[in-house]
């Protein structure tokens, strides 16, 4: 009943002051289309940003999804900037569950390159 709570908080979303990279090259996936998951994102009181530099690690999260060819940049990305770095599971989980998950189990660069064709 998380997604229900999360598209119904009017007063504290659950995304409310953190910021988002949601980048069409990085979240490539044959299920889930990029524009939507922005959209959700949005909707639970997200920002999105269209850029990554010279921004403030806290509460930023660059999202990939596991069929990305990225797993370097995803690498390069979590090295250079210390943000969490996590795959787009991540965000539906936390939104169905209506609570921020801790990002561990969900860090791109471990779950990139994973799937088996």
């Amino acid at each position: 009943m998380g997604w229900l709570r999360s598209r119904n908080d009017e007063h504290g979303k659950l995304f409310a002051g953190r910021r988002f990279m949601i980048l069409r090259k990085f979240t490539m996936n044959p299920y889930f289309d990029y524009k939507q998951l922005i959209e959700l994102v949005q909707q639970c009181g997200g920002e999105i940003l269209s850029c990554y530099e010279n921004l403030s690690p806290e509460k930023l999260y660059i999202i990939f999804s596991k069929h990305s060819k990225a797993i370097e940049e995803s690498k390069n990305i979590e090295n250079l900037y210390k943000c969490d770095v996590v795959t787009m599971e991540w965000v539906l989980d936390s939104i169905s569950e209506y609570l921020i998950l801790p990002t561990q189990p969900y860090k791109a660069v471990d779950s990139i390159g994973c799937l088996q064709d």
